[in-house]
């Protein structure tokens, strides 16, 4: 059998089924946080009690750690900002100065060898500037299709121009599955 209640927040009345007395709650209007109390001396429709929310106060602020203040002198940061530091901003401080140092330098052999075995041409890989750019095309770049899946498309049948315009691998692959299903073959 359901229960009024009124909100002690917004006064609006609610409907709770009895198996909910003695529980707390959100007012599904304002949603105020209320305890569903029914006082023996009270007439329906009964007042909630109203949840007073308390806020933790916050956590105390760990100074960075001596192997973040090390890594803030070796990026470069100046030393008056490190000494007052906590923790998380020394850990933002450091992002921030690896983008920026990410963009200034010029990329790696490493990275460099990476994109010439994902199958980059010389002409593109001396044009990156950054290790950033060459972050951002290791982790976006596809090959293009290789001659064997131009080879097999042209026995299938697609066009030149359509052979042109494939500019990664997948994408020939997806070509040559779709051609394949369709029936589609040049023979």
């Amino acid at each position: 059998m359901p229960v009024q209640f009124i909100c002690p927040h917004c006064s609006d009345t609610l409907r709770v089924p009895d198996r909910h007395i003695g529980e707390r709650g959100r007012c599904k209007k304002c949603g105020g946080r209320i305890a569903l109390v029914v006082p023996p001396e009270a007439v329906e429709p009964y007042t909630a009690s109203p949840i007073v929310e308390t806020v933790a106060p916050a956590p105390e602020a760990r100074p960075a750690t001596e192997a973040q203040r090390q890594y803030l002198h070796d990026l470069g940061a100046p030393v008056t900002a490190e000494a007052t530091l906590d923790r998380e901003r020394a850990s933002e401080q450091i992002d921030d100065l690896k983008r920026q140092r990410d963009r200034t330098e010029g990329p790696t052999k490493r990275q460099i060898d990476w994109l010439r075995q994902l199958g980059m041409d010389e002409a593109r890989l001396a044009a990156i500037q950054s290790k950033a750019e060459a972050s951002e095309l290791i982790d976006t770049w596809e090959p293009p299709p290789t001659e064997n899946q131009l080879k097999y498309l042209t026995r299938l049948g697609v066009s030149e121009t359509e052979r042109a315009s494939l500019r990664s691998r997948s994408e020939a692959a997806n070509l040559i599955e779709l051609r394949l299903r369709d029936g589609q073959s040049g023979y």
